[in-house]
């Protein structure tokens, strides 16, 4: 049994086949695969979309009966919470909390990079238009974002450096003309680029079933405000695999 744990927010959620695609491909037997993921989701506040919120990522728990053989932990998009006008120190600070966690459970971690020198590309009109739709009565300011995500990358590089984790460097190529999202070509690539040190093993390539686009619900949720709750769990999206959505 292996068991794979993945947090993230808006990238994670868009590049979710690619994801799991290549988890199958290069893990052997049975997986357990924890999925942390939503628009806008962070890792400190409690935050989505317009119509969602969702759990902050930093608490997360999957609580998988028998943790496996091999365990490995994606940590992935960082930076939203400077959206939310989190200071740097702060959103660092969170992903410590988590990084720590799942250490203390011998978890191998592996940090997806920050976007920095992608939003650094956006137009200032475009990024006010994108901000507006996508983080509505967030106080943003380009220079100011910009310059936040580097403290925030600063923080995340030297706490991988301390703790021993791998740091993805990100292609500001991989992004769409927002800066902030992969685009669909790109979402296979980031995730082989995740699991370089892991080698292919099988040839499964996903047929992306009915059954496995469904919206994939969180053990807890809020919908315009109420509390919901998901199904959680999700057998066979891929062959042999266990998933559970939090």
């Amino acid at each position: 049994m292996t068991t794979l744990l993945l947090y993230g927010a808006s990238n994670l959620w868009l590049s979710r086949r690619a994801a799991l695609t290549e988890l199958r491909r290069r893990f052997s037997g049975s997986l357990q695969i924890g999925l942390a993921h939503g628009p806008g989701r962070s890792y400190g506040l409690k935050a989505g979309n317009l119509v969602m919120r969702y759990e902050p990522l930093h608490i997360v728990d999957f609580n998988f009966p028998d943790e496996g053989r091999e365990k490995v932990a994606f940590v992935t998009d960082i930076g939203n919470d400077i959206a939310y006008s989190q200071p740097p120190g702060q959103v660092v600070e969170w992903v410590r909390r988590l990084i720590e966690r799942l250490q203390k459970h011998g978890y191998r971690i592996i940090v997806g990079g920050i976007p920095t020198r992608s939003v650094a590309l956006l137009h200032p009109f475009l990024f006010r238009v994108i901000a507006h739709l996508l983080y509505s009565g967030a106080p943003l300011d380009l220079k100011l974002l910009t310059r936040n995500l580097e403290e925030v990358e600063n923080g995340v590089r030297e706490l991988c450096c301390a703790k021993g984790m791998d740091y993805l460097e990100l292609n500001p190529d991989w992004y769409s003309y927002d800066r902030f999202h992969l685009k669909g070509a790109a979402c296979s690539v980031y995730w082989q680029s995740l699991l370089q040190d892991f080698p292919v093993k099988h040839s499964y390539d996903s047929k992306w079933s009915l059954a496995a686009r469904r919206p994939l619900f969180p053990r807890k949720y809020w919908l315009m405000g109420r509390e919901r709750r998901g199904a959680e769990q999700y057998q066979e999206l891929v062959p042999q695999s266990t998933i559970r959505v939090r």
